[in-house]
């Protein structure tokens, strides 16, 4: 019985930390949302190169700039797809930087 109550309550932490880390990187942060902004902006400034999109410049500027976060928020409202999937590809994109670095 211990041991179960031991679980559970385990398994609580473990949500309740998951919840407290989505908002500190996701759009309910405002200041994440303003660095999403902020890179999309620059990409609409910037000249692209042959066959880069807008989209795919402002998330390179925002992994270049090293944040993850304000970049799975940029791919979500450029992509249309939800925080999760960005984070999936751009975890995906991480992935790929550093094995060819």
């Amino acid at each position: 019985m211990e041991l179960l109550l031991n679980v559970v309550a385990f398994a609580l932490v473990l949500v309740l930390v998951s919840l407290v880390w989505d908002f500190f990187n996701s759009e309910a942060n405002p200041r994440v949302a303003r660095q999403a902004d902020e890179f999309i902006r620059q990409a609409k400034s910037k000249p692209l190169k042959s066959g880069q999109t807008e989209q795919q410049l402002a998330v390179q500027l925002a992994l270049a700039a090293g944040k993850d976060c304000a970049a799975s928020i940029v791919y979500a409202r450029l992509y249309g797809v939800t925080i999760f999937e960005a984070r999936k590809a751009v975890h995906r994109l991480v992935t790929i930087r550093i094995l060819t670095s």
